[in-house]
């Protein structure tokens, strides 16, 4: 009986042993799933930082290069002698300020001023 009580006690404890096994592994798998979320989480928060900063960079570059274009038309105004553009463009929306800047830059490639299309190149001299 000696012989019986051994195995019966070794095969208990081994049953006890693998169960307590099995229960550490399920404990680290929920807490490695937990930290994946977690991990997930923190990439996709970081991801929409970038794409903030990304598009707050991307709209101060726009509106600085609207002011220049502003700048630039006003000098052309000034050449001409015309009056400034300041007092006209107080009222307009951003949106039609940006599609009458569309239209003009269309409208200059389309038809140049009279100044630029009767300039002509000084014709090269022939020996």
């Amino acid at each position: 009986m000696n012989g019986c009580a051994n195995t019966w006690d070794e095969e208990n404890q081994t049953i006890v042993h693998m169960r307590t096994m099995l229960h550490a592994l399920d404990h680290l798998h929920s807490d490695y799933k937990t930290q994946a979320i977690i991990q997930k989480h923190a990439q996709q928060e970081k991801i929409a930082r970038l794409q903030k900063l990304y598009q707050k960079d991307t709209n101060h570059k726009l509106v600085l290069g609207q002011k220049r274009i502003f700048e630039l038309e006003d000098e052309l105004r000034k050449l001409k002698g015309e009056p400034s553009s300041d007092e006209d463009d107080e009222d307009m929306k951003p949106t039609r300020v940006s599609k009458c800047l569309f239209i003009g830059v269309l409208s200059l490639k389309i038809n140049p001023g009279e100044d630029e299309s009767y300039e002509k190149p000084p014709s090269p001299k022939k020996y």
